[in-house]
This record gives C-alpha cells, sequence and structure tokens, in this order.
C-alpha cells in the first residue's frame, strides 16, 4: 500500500535509531492540521512499522469519525467499538452501544484476558468519562502496547468547556490524562500539542518507549495543582494552568518545548519583555524546571541576564545571581505570593550594587532611571501575581 506525504514523513522519523527518535521535534508538529490528521498518520504509522496484531478503536457519535476513515492493514484485526453518552444528541444507530453496555463490553474483554497492541479512544469529553474510558482501556492494553487518544492539549478556553456543546469540543480529556498520569506512575504518558492533542500513552516497560518516544518526568506537585483546580469547579484557571505548564503535567510537547537534548528541561512561556530603557528591562514569564514551577522575573543590562528570581514556592523558591549564574541563593518566604514581594523588594533595593560588581565596564558603570525603573518593575509585579493565582489558593 502506497502511504501519502505525511505518513512517508513520519515513518522516516520514527525509523529505529537506537538512541530514541524524539516526535516533538520542531519540524514534526505541524501548524493547524486538519481535525485528527496528526493522530491518524501515527496511527497507521504504527500499524505499518510495529505490524501490530489486534487494534481497538473508541468513539461516539460526536467524536473520533476519523477512525472510520482510515485504510487500517488487512493483516490488523480490528475491533470497533461505538457508544453514545446520555448528554448526545440522538444520533446514533445500531452500531452504537449504550454507555453501560459499552463498559460492560470492555470489563467482558478484561475477564476474557483480551489484549491489543494498539487502542485508539476518542472519547466523550467531560472528565469522569474521559478517565474511565482510559482505565478500562488500559485493563485491555498490552504490556509492550500503545493507546492513542484525541483532544488532549485544547488551544483555548472554550474547547476546554466542562459541559458538553454542539461543534468543536475537547472538554475535560486533557485533564483526564492528567489524573491518568497522576494515578499510574508505572505509565509514560506524552502528548503532542497539535491537531487539539495528540495523547500517546505506553508502558514503561514497552520496547516502544524506548525506540521511539523516551519519556520524559512529570511532576506530580505540579498535576495536584491542577486536579484541585478541576475539582473545585475552576476549569478556567485549570484551562490556562495546563495551558502554562502542560510539560510536567503530561509532557505536553510542541515546537517551542526543547523536549530532547537530553539536557535539564527549562521552559519559559509566556515571556513578556517589560522595557525600563535603552540597555535595561525586565523579563517575566512562567517557568518550569525538573524540580519546580512558577513565575519568574530577569533584569537585562546590556542583553547580559543580571538577575532572576524563580518564585517556585515552599523550599523551591531561589535567585541567581550573575556572574554566579549556577548558583542557587534561597529565598526566605515560602509562598508563591510572598516569594513575588521578597523578589520584589530585592530587585528595588540591590539592582545597583549588583550591577556594580560586575566585570564588564558598560554594565557596571550602567546608571539605571530610577522612575522608568519603578514604573517597570510596578507593571512586572503585578504580572506575577497575576500569573501567581494560577498556582496558589488566595
Amino acid at each position: 500500500m502506497l502511504l501519502d506525504p505525511a505518513i512517508r514523513f513520519l515513518s522516516k522519523r520514527l525509523r529505529g535509531d537506537p538512541r530514541g527518535i524524539r516526535l516533538n521535534e520542531r519540524d514534526f508538529i505541524p501548524s493547524n492540521p486538519p481535525n485528527g490528521k496528526v493522530v491518524s498518520d501515527l496511527l497507521l504509522n504504527l500499524c505499518h512499522k510495529e505490524r501490530p496484531r489486534r487494534l481497538l478503536t473508541i468513539r461516539t457519535p460526536t467524536t473520533g469519525a476519523w477512525q472510520d476513515r482510515l485504510p487500517y492493514p488487512r493483516a490488523i484485526d480490528v475491533t470497533f467499538l461505538r457508544y453514545t453518552h446520555a448528554e448526545q444528541p440522538n444520533l446514533t444507530d445500531s452500531s452504537y452501544l449504550s454507555r453501560d453496555r459499552f463498559c460492560t463490553a470492555m470489563e467482558s474483554m478484561k475477564r476474557r484476558g483480551d489484549r491489543f497492541d494498539l487502542i485508539v479512544v476518542d472519547p466523550f469529553h467531560d472528565y469522569m468519562t474521559s478517565l474511565e474510558d482510559f482505565e478500562l482501556s488500559l485493563a485491555c492494553l498490552d504490556p509492550h502496547g500503545v493507546l492513542l487518544s484525541h483532544d488532549c492539549a485544547p488551544e483555548s478556553v472554550e474547547l476546554a468547556e466542562p459541559n458538553y456543546r454542539q461543534g468543536a469540543w475537547c472538554g475535560q480529556t486533557y485533564a483526564s490524562l492528567t489524573k491518568l498520569a497522576r494515578m499510574h506512575p508505572e505509565l509514560a504518558i506524552t502528548v503532542l500539542d497539535t491537531d487539539t492533542g495528540v495523547g500517546i500513552v505506553r508502558k514503561r516497560e514497552s520496547q516502544l518507549r524506548q525506540r521511539w518516544l523516551p519519556p520524559a518526568a512529570l511532576n506530580r506537585e505540579m498535576q495536584d495543582r491542577l486536579l484541585a483546580l478541576i475539582e473545585g469547579g475552576k476549569f478556567k484557571e485549570a484551562f490556562r494552568f495546563y495551558r502554562a505548564y502542560g510539560e510536567s503535567l503530561t509532557d505536553l510537547r510542541s515546537k517551542d518545548s526543547g523536549v530532547g537534548s537530553g539536557a535539564p528541561r527549562v521552559f519559559r512561556k509566556d515571556s513578556m519583555n517589560l522595557p525600563i530603557q535603552d540597555g535595561a528591562y525586565f523579563v517575566v514569564f512562567h517557568k518550569f524546571l525538573d524540580d519546580g514551577a512558577g513565575p519568574a522575573i530577569s533584569l537585562y543590562v546590556k542583553g547580559s541576564e543580571i538577575l532572576k528570581y524563580d518564585c517556585f514556592g515552599p523550599g523551591k523558591g531561589h535567585y541567581h545571581v550573575r556572574p554566579n549564574f549556577s548558583e542557587r541563593l534561597p529565598l526566605e518566604a515560602q509562598r508563591i505570593e510572598h516569594q513575588i514581594q521578597e523578589s520584589i523588594r530585592d530587585i528595588r533595593d540591590k539592582s545597583t550594587l549588583r550591577l556594580s560588581q560586575q566585570a564588564e565596564a558598560e554594565i557596571r558603570d550602567f546608571t539605571l532611571d530610577r522612575m522608568a525603573f519603578e514604573i517597570a518593575l510596578e507593571e512586572a509585579r503585578s504580572i506575577l501575581f497575576h500569573m501567581a493565582s494560577l498556582f496558589e489558593e488566595p
């Protein structure tokens, strides 16, 4: 069978480099692909390269239509399961099971010991249904198998609405996948930030995880923060939190994530430059490392980063001073918002001293415009407090 150009491209990228191929490389994830395009290509690629024996697809009347259009290889035993949720419109025919009958069918396959090499699930996108579909699917997944899911990284708060709506809707599937990652540390989970989010789940002993998609470490504390927002009904805050810190929640990978180099992961998102004067400015941003995350602020003078404050919460807040930027100096405050206050004070009181300690004359002799400095610092403080609201309850 001839493969279309997108699938041939993926085949080339997935070829067996023993070091592992990173699917998140910048030229992999396309911009604005048709709905279902990337997950379809990835599924067909796995079918042709890994030659699974058994494949299970799961969809509803309003999700997963792309599953039915794929030219599955004849050698693969494909099982199609469709169910309808009580909140969906009456768009079904006799091929759709009721929700109860679907769950019974999945439990029966589990008891019989049916195992699938590939499972593709495009669930009804509310939180509990998506989570239950993931759990039922895992029970039927071969130890070396892969589970693919769609709509795991919505691009807007409207797409992430918790309640069903007609038209484009990703719901809370992204939060359910985060919950799955939190409950099952034995899983390796990745989400490609494209095509409304392509979720890839495999067990850590899976042969595939080392062959073509080495997993990343996830941050349990950050996962708990997202889930607390979801369980507290704060859906808009949860969505903003996920978009800011998805890399540490479900290994969300995009063109800008920089994953795959083998170095410790450092991410800056939503960076904003706040000019002070010619040659000086602040940068405020969301930041996470493998061992912490939160809002951050840096002072740049003459193109060099002089100060950086990472407000990561209890026991993790710290700052850096050039030229000894590798040294972490602890912040005394514990709560993120208090660390922001401490950072702002330190910048205000010591920035001139820090400049005087630099080796370069153009930095050492630089004079800050105090009025412009205070205006930019106050703006930075407001932005940092807004960022902090995503991570700590008042």
